[in-house]
């Protein structure tokens, strides 16, 4: 199980119709049957759970949002993100010999809801939540730091300058925030 946290800040690509009469600066407000699509932009992180801020760091993060809303208050759509990790310098502990980095990315497709917590207003707090699919990876390198030295890899009679492993994982994506729009 791998998790990242994301952050960032949504720009509006194309803002719901039609503004109410209300809002002097033509914000768009929350009705049923208004679609709209954001481009989110932002940072992400891996977190300790499995491991997986072991190997890589954290680097920029992109999605794109789609939601159309069945009622005033409540928006269904979906997302897609990908997420490109920054490369860390591991250590591998008792082997000071051995350099290694890493470096991975993440992309998900998420079926989402909203729920806008106000009625009536060109602004509002909401609350979303969603599943899909994720494919995460990270390609791990180590090299030996020494002239013309050799790594082996245990239990086996292989060896070589430096190895590259890459490690895939794939599965259920839930994601879920706030905030006000």
């Amino acid at each position: 199980e791998h998790r990242v946290l994301e952050g960032g800040v949504e720009l509006a690509l194309l803002a719901p119709l039609p503004a109410r009469a209300e809002s002097p600066f033509g914000i768009p407000a929350f009705a049923a049957g208004t679609s709209g699509v954001a481009l989110q932009l932002g940072f992400a992180r891996p977190t300790a759970t499995g491991g997986f801020h072991n190997f890589v760091a954290a680097g920029p993060e992109a999605g794109l949002q789609g939601l159309t809303y069945l009622w005033d208050t409540v928006a269904v759509g979906g997302e897609l993100d990908f997420a490109l990790f920054g490369k860390k310098r591991i250590t591998v502990p008792g082997k000071p010999f051995i350099d290694a980095n890493g470096s991975g990315s993440a992309v998900s497709l998420l079926g989402i809801g909203r729920v806008n917590l106000m009625q009536a207003r060109s602004w509002s707090p909401y609350v979303l939540g969603g599943a899909g699919y994720h494919h995460i990876q990270a390609k791990i390198v180590a090299a030996s730091n020494e002239p013309n030295g050799q790594l082996c890899i245990i239990g086996t009679t292989t060896c070589a300058e430096a190895f590259s492993f890459n490690l895939k994982d794939k599965g259920l994506a839930l994601t879920a925030g706030g905030g006000i729009e």
